[in-house]
């Protein structure tokens, strides 16, 4: 997905260039650009939130044990 990104953010650039920032063609990519990004940063964000939820369940279950 990464890759994806770059590969969308390049084509970006080089359309802006050649079209300038206001064209449709410009804007459509922009969307899909963003459209990426967005499901980037929620897969981001489940796994941060996953991290954490596994990291305060073996917190508590040691806690647990000690007792």
């Amino acid at each position: 997905m990464k890759e994806q990104i770059e590969v969308l953010r390049r084509d970006l650039h080089e359309l802006a260039e050649k079209f300038g920032i206001m064209s449709p063609i410009v804007l459509k990519k922009s969307e899909e650009l963003d459209k990426v990004l967005n499901k980037y940063n929620l897969l981001v964000v489940k796994g941060i939130l996953k991290t954490e939820i596994v990291r305060r369940t073996q917190k508590l279950t040691a806690g647990d044990a000690k007792n």
